[in-house]
């Protein structure tokens, strides 16, 4: 696993694993009407430094707060892990 920068505000956090770029961010900051503002999704990469290759997601979860979305990426990036020492 290898943490990338993030370079979108929106951006909470975004991880390289194996094939797969994990990206944490704020999906709607400014609207109270979304309970869960936070979403994780999965999107493959061809590249070591963490390009999006195809930005059809492979995976997503979304998240009330924060904190859950924090708890969410590092247990989204831990299920990838697990998958590409499988292959």
């Amino acid at each position: 696993m290898k943490q990338l920068e993030c370079e979108n505000p929106k951006s909470i956090a975004r991880t390289l694993v194996g094939e797969h770029v994990i990206s944490t961010v704020v999906v709607r900051p400014t609207d109270p009407a979304d309970s869960m503002p936070f979403e994780t999704m999965v999107f493959k990469s061809d590249d070591a430094e963490g390009m999006v290759s195809d930005w059809g997601e492979v995976e997503v979860q979304r998240y009330a707060t924060e904190d859950k979305a924090i708890v969410g990426h590092e247990q989204m990036c831990a299920k990838w892990a697990a998958k590409a020492e499988a292959t």
